[in-house]
């Protein structure tokens, strides 16, 4: 029994510096008050009538106040969660643009 009490520090001691080194007090406070301050946002809209749903005011401010607990809580998660990646068919419109100019220019210089 004795001997466990070392080995039963060390655990307790590692399982301490990891929740400190990922900083899940944090993280977990951060998405507490996000999940809050998205349920007040929903009971908020829940409570106006079909009319005030459609008035614009209304629309832009609960987008606004979504967004804002969004871009809080990609902030405490990192900003890789900001980045987006490029469209596929984007590049590959590009490719087939610069492809056909390549084509049109060759026949231009063989004319």
């Amino acid at each position: 029994m004795v001997e466990l009490i070392p080995i039963v520090v060390a655990v307790m001691a590692g399982v301490e510096s990891i929740v400190s080194f990922e900083q899940v007090q944090l993280l977990l406070q951060a998405t507490s008050n996000a999940v809050q301050s998205l349920d007040r946002i929903q009971i908020w809209w829940h409570g106006l009538s079909m009319v005030e749903q459609r008035k614009q005011r209304n629309k832009s401010y609960l987008v606004t106040e979504t967004e804002e607990v969004c871009d809080v809580e990609a902030t405490v998660f990192g900003s890789a969660l900001l980045t987006k990646a490029p469209p596929v068919e984007d590049d590959e419109e590009e490719k087939d643009q610069k492809d056909k100019n390549k084509s049109e220019q060759k026949e231009k210089k063989t004319a």
